[in-house]
């Protein structure tokens, strides 16, 4: 019965990730009178509300538990989220929207390309 739940569980928030992927550029794009970087920062300030409302006392914890180097990468993380971000936002001023979306929903592919050229990995 667990397995069950769990499948389900992954399953909705595969579902929920699907649904904000789909809406996000679209939503970004309306937003964009706005400067790129502010709408940049307000997608990742959103996520990480959304995502420390699903468990703050174990984000807290591991917040604290955490050494200084590795915060410091999560930080540099952060930083490069957010200027990708940006800079599809910068891009989008240049291309259409179904362009930039195509292009971006391409993504998957490059990655499991790049899986095999580089460790000889396929997908399971």
């Amino acid at each position: 019965m667990g397995f069950v739940v769990g499948r389900s569980r992954a399953a909705f928030f595969v579902g929920l990730a699907s649904a904000a992927f789909a809406v996000s550029s679209p939503m970004a794009r309306l937003a964009r009178p706005a400067h790129a970087l502010f709408v940049a920062f307000g997608r990742v300030a959103l996520a990480a509300i959304v995502l420390f409302a699903l468990d703050p006392v174990r984000i807290w914890r591991q917040a604290r538990d955490m050494d200084r180097t590795t915060r410091l990468r999560i930080v540099l993380c952060g930083a490069l989220l957010g200027a990708h971000f940006a800079l599809f936002q910068l891009g989008l001023d240049a291309t259409s929207l179904p362009a930039a979306v195509s292009l971006v929903s391409l993504e998957p592919l490059g990655v499991v390309l790049a899986a095999f050229v580089f460790y000889g990995e396929l997908p399971t």
